[in-house]
């Protein structure tokens, strides 16, 4: 899905032979979440300096920004999750 009028969804696949054949695609985040919410900054808006993944214990754990709409204040944090296969 596009960024845009329908949001930023947040995805993971993973691949256990190497990219050889992926698996299906995990959604991370409950609602897509409009780039217009991330923190504005002097280069713009980033997310992708926000994105990671790591691996432990053999499980991967994606980390990632996510942002609310703003109100008074911006609503944006850092999360880590796992997936679930």
């Amino acid at each position: 899905m596009a960024s845009g009028a329908d949001g930023q969804p947040s995805r993971v696949v993973e691949s256990k032979d190497g990219g050889g054949s992926w698996g299906v695609r995990t959604r991370l985040n409950g609602e897509p979440m409009s780039l217009d919410w991330l923190s504005e900054t002097t280069l713009g808006r980033m997310l992708g300096d926000y994105i990671s993944v790591s691996w432990v214990g053999g499980r991967v754990i994606p980390v990632l920004s996510l942002a609310g709409e703003p109100g008074f204040t911006m609503a944006q944090a850092i999360f880590a999750t796992r997936a679930t296969s």
